[in-house]
């Protein structure tokens, strides 16, 4: 117990295995000593902390969880961004880091896609619910140009959800280039409001 609360972040544990034998039964009781309430309390709040990432650090865990590919594609959709005038928001989360493009137009940020270091592209279709997007017919516009990119079918249910696509399917040139096109298509229609 004393070692356990002069060492942080470090945690020192002792487990006990007491072992209770009769009547043809053996039973393995383990009990760890050692961990004190204040030490839990205390240690438990450093591991809970955010992670601020940034571009460094976000293609090294991608690299490491999803392979070369994806970080490939990563790698594209953020120079996209980049080149059309999109303010990169990095994420903080303490094991999963992403990206958000924002189009920032009047007095409002748009941010409607992410990218994360689980190999997914998080589409924000709630976001999409402006005065821009609101009506129907640019709301199914925005599905039909999903659905036009090669190994994406979603149903139209999915319009007041956010929903995954891997990162993989963008890994073609035709498609990353479609999907490209769908964010010009959508800083068209915001600046033209």
């Amino acid at each position: 117990e004393f070692l356990n609360s002069q060492m942080d972040p470090a945690e020192v544990l002792g487990v006990e295995v007491r072992q209770y034998v009769g009547q043809e039964l053996k039973t393995l009781v383990p009990r760890v000593i050692g961990q004190t309430a204040e030490a839990q309390r205390k240690k438990s709040g450093v591991s809970r902390r955010s992670k601020q990432w940034d571009e460094i650090n976000f293609y090294e865990e991608l690299e490491s969880q999803r392979g070369s590919k994806e970080t490939e594609v990563a790698r594209k959709i953020l120079s996209g961004a980049k080149d059309r005038m999109l303010r990169i928001s990095w994420g903080t989360g303490v094991i999963t880091g992403s990206f958000n493009p924002k189009l920032d137009h009047g007095e409002k940020a748009y941010s409607l896609f992410g990218v994360s270091t689980d190999g997914s592209m998080l589409i924000r279709f709630p976001a999409w619910y402006s005065e821009i997007f609101g009506s129907e017919s640019n709301r199914l516009e925005l599905l039909n140009r999903l659905n036009a990119i090669p190994a994406i079918d979603l149903s139209p249910d999915v319009i007041g959800k956010e929903h995954k696509i891997p990162l993989s399917i963008l890994s073609d040139e035709f498609a990353l280039s479609q999907f490209l096109g769908i964010i010009d298509w959508a800083i068209q229609e915001i600046k033209a409001s």
